[in-house]
């Protein structure tokens, strides 16, 4: 998009040869962005409580409480990549057992993305899902 912030650090490219490379630059150029959004945001390390861990109906269960919430959320393994809280494949694929740990955040620092990220540590900190 002309005049968009984005264009002056997109890569130029000027053959389809160097396409690959211009891919490159601008997949480090977002990660370089994902990294700073997470620093701005909150995280909180949650030590799974259920029995299940998140599998099948515990997972799902999560997921409709990350649902709830009116903040975007995202749920890792410690240096792992994060996923969507709300999205039940993405949780699944983590494969988080009892006694596990996880990393809870969200983009925001406000009021509203501190009672999220409180909403499922509760969840994750209960025995037995509700």
């Amino acid at each position: 998009m002309p005049g968009h912030d984005d264009d002056a650090a997109a890569p130029q490219v000027s053959t389809v040869r160097e396409l690959p490379r211009a891919w490159d630059a601008r997949r480090r150029l977002d990660e370089n962005s994902c990294r700073l959004t997470s620093i701005r945001g909150m995280e909180r390390v949650v030590v799974v409580r259920l029995r299940e861990g998140l599998h099948a109906r515990p997972a799902a269960l999560f997921v409709r409480e990350a649902g709830r919430q009116h903040v975007p959320l995202s749920i890792a393994r410690p240096g792992g990549d994060a996923v969507a809280a709300g999205s039940i494949l993405g949780v699944l694929t983590l494969d988080v057992s009892a006694g596990d740990e996880v990393v809870l955040s969200t983009p925001g620092t406000g009021a509203e993305d501190q009672e999220a990220l409180d909403a499922l540590e509760r969840y994750l900190s209960q025995t037995a899902p509700a």
